[in-house]
């Protein structure tokens, strides 16, 4: 029947639009394509899927992020050089500060090669409060034989935002000059120098004097021992936090009073005494000496920066010179008599 239908109506042949789909079987595809040159889909589900899984919807502001990240530019500087206690109230507009900070230099000795110990340098980013106070103390170099050092900090009330550790004093003997050694240890970062022991002394009177150790992050610096036959020995004291040991002592009394603390330098003493330890976070030990006799190094104090802050360095000096040079020589150790230089604060925002 269906052969006859064309013969029988041949006007379905005009009102027909019959469209052939050629496939090509020597390349098939998955989409038929008609004569028309038309592609078809078959169905909804052959249409690719677009992930969205990964694009980026977020609304954050590229300007803001770069600025967040950007590193902060410091136009303006605040510098203390004098020793003793300072304040500085942050100006309008400041939220961060960068502090440059200096420890004092010790005390040479008058020993051959008792130099004084170098200060240590240290810096810190700190997060501050427009209009608020800080506390800025700027170290005292050793004035005295074997004095040792003073550090430099930077509080907030009570809180210290940064610790600069002193240098330890030089060791002294009782006629100027006729022992060898004794040098006085650099303030370090978190590892104060030890001062030196006594190369050469006076036969069997002073055998041995050793210096005192370095602080470390946590803990004063030990003091140092003696050997002789001469009565008057003292062993060396260790530093304390914020207070470095004290080397003096007449008739064998070795005393055991304050020695470098706080900004303050001190705890040394000529004619046969020893070198105090450096202030700092905690202070170096001082030496052991026999009055009138000899004498070792005192011990360089620790720095210090709490967690809280950002790209702090903490850098110690290395024998009589500072952990970083300064253009007024902030730190630097004292010559074998002379004194210890001061330290330095500097403040930029």
């Amino acid at each position: 029947m269906s052969r006859l239908l064309p013969l029988l109506f041949p006007s379905l042949l005009v009102a027909c639009n019959i469209e052939v789909a050629v496939v090509d079987l020597e390349h098939p595809t998955d989409e038929p394509v008609l004569d028309s040159g038309e592609v078809v889909v078959t169905d909804e589900t052959d249409a690719p899927e677009v992930d969205t899984s990964t694009a980026d919807t977020s609304t954050t502001d590229p300007v803001d992020t770069a600025r967040e990240t950007a590193e902060p530019v410091f136009d303006n500087a605040a510098a203390f050089a004098e020793p003793g206690e300072h304040t500085f109230i942050v100006p309008a507009n400041v939220y961060l500060v960068e502090v440059h900070a200096w420890g004092g230099g010790g005390a040479g000795g008058n020993q051959r090669g008792g130099t004084g110990g170098g200060g240590a340098f240290a810096s810190t980013r700190v997060t501050v409060t427009p209009g608020e106070a800080l506390a800025v103390w700027v170290a005292e170099g050793g004035v005295n034989q074997g004095d040792g050092g003073g550090a430099s900090w930077l509080l907030r009330a009570e809180d210290t935002l940064l610790v600069a550790a002193g240098g330890g004093g030089g060791g002294s003997d009782g006629c100027s000059g006729c022992a060898t050694g004794g040098a006085g240890g650099a303030g370090g970062g978190d590892l104060g120098q030890d001062g030196q022991p006594l190369i050469l002394g006076l036969d069997s009177y002073c055998q041995q004097a050793t210096g005192g150790a370095g602080a470390t992050a946590t803990a004063g610096g030990v003091g140092g021992t003696t050997l002789g036959t001469a009565a008057y020995q003292c062993g060396g004291e260790t530093g304390t936090e914020g207070r470095g040991g004290e080397a003096r002592g007449v008739w064998g009394t070795c005393e055991r009073g304050q020695g470098p603390s706080g900004w303050h330098a001190g705890g040394g003493q000529g004619n046969g005494g020893g070198g105090a330890g450096g202030a700092g976070k905690f202070g170096g030990g001082s030496a052991g000496f026999i009055w009138t006799y000899c004498s070792g190094g005192g011990g360089g104090g620790s720095s210090w920066s709490p967690a809280e802050n950002s790209a702090t360095v903490l850098l110690g000096g290395v024998g009589k010179t500072p952990g970083l040079a300064s253009a007024d020589g902030a730190g630097q150790g004292g010559e074998v008599l002379g004194a210890g230089s001061d330290g330095r604060v500097e403040l930029t925002y």
